[in-house]
């Protein structure tokens, strides 16, 4: 029997006892991965990049709760590329899904793929 759809739901701690819960449900159809760890793995890049858009510290809050997309790449955070370097070395995301998300210079790819 083949699932038809996952449930990803990830909680962050964003300081003075305050917490965020991220949560999304995926409908899995022909294109999805067949294998289900995939298709949670990719939740959770999602789940986690969503995160590190809305709650990064370097952010200007008052855009929370723009839904227009940014067009223009921006080198990650000394915070948000920490966190994509561990995703990276654990086997999560490659550079290309990185790199479809920020611009990375040079050094930080020498960074991501000194091991």
């Amino acid at each position: 029997m083949k699932a038809t759809e996952i449930k990803m739901q990830i909680v962050k701690n964003i300081g003075n006892f305050q917490s965020v819960r991220l949560e999304a449900t995926y409908s899995l159809d022909s294109t999805s991965p067949e294998n289900i760890e995939d298709c949670f793995r990719k939740a959770r890049y999602d789940l986690e990049k969503s995160f590190i858009t809305i709650y990064s510290k370097n952010e200007i809050k008052e855009g929370v709760n723009d839904t227009q997309e940014i067009e223009e790449k921006s080198e990650p955070n000394k915070q948000q590329f920490q966190r994509l370097l561990k995703a990276y070395r654990a086997g999560h995301i490659t550079i290309e899904e990185i790199e479809s998300e920020f611009t990375l210079s040079d050094e930080l790819k020498e960074q991501l793929i000194k091991q």
